[in-house]
């Protein structure tokens, strides 16, 4: 077997013990006995040192780890349903964010108004394409985020930082 692989075996159900791995206060130790540059393992003997908690009784587990499932089963859905309406609004960013909206709400169409060429692209008639500094200006930090003394200090904006001229 590898440092990054264990074979165990056990009297406590499977899906409860991959449940309780993923555990915040499981880790949580893990990651305290853990050691290693490029793959941090724990050592066979720390692992089996370490404590668990659990019901006796088999179907109790099954019951919790079942519980458990159905939630990350959940959370991968509503995932899903937020990577797919992000989609979404990144689409209707950029329809909005270049064409606009007319006086009924509706996003413009170059078929019912009128466009010009700018150096962005096609964007409505009475738009204007300045830049940045014409309407905004940028206040920069002299934060200093680096965090080994030979990486260069960076100077940073918030987005606080930037106000309407």
């Amino acid at each position: 077997l590898s440092t990054g692989f264990s074979l165990m075996e056990s009297k406590i159900s499977p899906n409860y013990l991959f449940q309780y791995f993923l555990s915040f206060f499981f880790n949580h130790k893990k990651n305290l006995l853990a050691e290693g540059t490029t793959q941090e393992a724990i050592s066979n003997d720390d692992f089996e040192k370490m404590f668990i908690i659990f019901p006796s009784s088999l179907h109790e587990q099954q019951k919790i780890a079942e519980i458990l499932e159905t939630v990350d089963e959940t959370i991968d859905k509503t995932d899903a349903i937020i990577e797919k309406y992000r989609r979404i609004k990144q689409g209707l960013m950029q329809d909005l964010l270049t064409r606009g909206i007319d006086e009924n709400g509706q996003i413009r169409s170059e078929k019912t108004h009128k466009f010009k060429d700018s150096p962005l692209g096609r964007i409505p008639e009475e738009w204007e394409v300045v830049e940045l500094r014409e309407n905004i200006s940028v206040l920069l930090s002299n934060v200093d985020k680096k965090i080994f003394n030979f990486e260069q200090k960076a100077l940073l904006c918030n987005y606080l930082d930037v106000s309407y001229l």
